[in-house]
């Protein structure tokens, strides 16, 4: 699975914020809006680092975090978003995937979807209808994680 999100670098104008983004925990019945803390820098607004692991649970079974980005295209306009997710065999089926109208498969442990925007690496969900297609991205993704089998 490939990872695009690396750690930033030391510098002075690095900074840290929260960012609304989406958690689809496996033990309750549906997604949720959650704040999730970054890092950031002022010189590039397109260099952000989310620390996405500490939304994610089961930290003792699986601490390596995987990101992937997905784009769709929902009613005539583009939507980009990063997924965090943990893969182990141990991780219980994710219920709020389960539960998501078009989810034919299901997904092992939390996940956690943020937005990426034109100039940024990372910004906050925006309206019904982000998260509207947020919840098409993940079916997707499970979907063809599924048929590709890297799950």
């Amino acid at each position: 699975m490939p990872t695009y999100q690396t750690p930033l670098p030391k510098s002075r104008t690095l900074y840290s914020k929260g960012v609304r983004a989406l958690l689809y925990p496996c033990l309750e019945g549906r997604g949720k809006g959650v704040v999730v803390s970054y890092q950031g820098d002022r010189r590039r607004p397109n260099r952000r680092y989310l620390y996405a692991a500490d939304e994610l649970g089961y930290r003792r079974q699986q601490s390596y975090v995987h990101d992937i980005i997905v784009n769709i295209a929902v009613g005539g306009r583009q939507y980009r978003f990063r997924v965090f997710f943990k893969r182990h065999k141990a991780l219980p089926e994710n219920q709020a995937i389960k539960a998501l109208p078009g989810a034919t498969v299901t997904f092992d442990g939390d996940v956690v979807l943020a937005a990426i925007g034109p100039r940024v690496a990372i910004r906050n969900m925006g309206p019904r209808a982000e998260r509207a297609a947020a919840d098409i991205a993940i079916c997707e993704y499970v979907l063809l994680a599924m048929l590709r089998n890297v799950h």
